[in-house]
């Protein structure tokens, strides 16, 4: 089993979707996600976060600047009919 995870394809949201919900074992460290259109996002329940088309949403944690360095367990895309993809590791 690759320690890479991510869609297969392009993937079409639902209005305040988690992503991730059920398609991930472990959060990750290291995640990258792209949007083509205009959306806002929420990481890990946060307040809504503004992506303009094709901005995406990249994270490495950094052990060396943060004690406990934030893993991404959750991405809730706000807006329906956001075609998305994402990679995490």
């Amino acid at each position: 089993m690759s320690v890479f995870q991510g869609s297969e394809n392009i993937l079409v949201s639902t209005e305040n979707q988690d992503i991730l919900m059920g398609a991930i074992q472990k959060p990750f460290g290291s995640f990258s996600f792209v949007n083509t259109e205009i959306c806002h996002i929420k990481v890990n329940g946060g307040n809504p976060i503004y992506l303009a088309a094709g901005q995406g949403f990249d994270y490495e944690h950094n052990a060396t600047l943060y004690r406990n360095p934030p893993l991404v367990s959750s991405l809730v895309i706000v807006e329906a009919d956001i075609n998305y993809q994402w990679i995490g590791l």
